[in-house]
């Protein structure tokens, strides 16, 4: 069963990576246009570029995903207790860190 997710952040998100991508083929294009450059060079660069872009994509999908569901605990005194992981957390992932 997939998650319904509201339309608006989703909406957000996918203006932000269109934004993004914008920026970064015109900035890659003017960088490789700027002088001769080895295919070394322009693989590197595109690298560093796309983990960047790789990192905004993961936070924002982050960011619009479900929250995972909240889960019960049961307390010393015989009680018990919902909890749900709400502080603010560094993931460290493949595409660096997200917080």
């Amino acid at each position: 069963m997939h998650a319904i997710t509201p339309a608006e952040p989703v909406a957000s998100f996918v203006q932000t990576i269109i934004e993004r991508l914008t920026t970064l083929a015109r900035t890659l294009g003017a960088w490789v246009q700027a002088e001769p450059r080895t295919l070394q060079a322009q693989q590197e660069q595109l690298l560093r570029q796309l983990h960047a872009l790789g990192s905004t994509l993961l936070a924002g999908m982050l960011a619009v995903a479900p929250q995972p569901p909240t889960r019960t605990v049961l307390c010393s005194c015989g009680a018990q207790a919902t909890c749900r992981r709400i502080p603010p957390a560094t993931l460290t992932t493949l595409l660096g860190c997200l917080t």
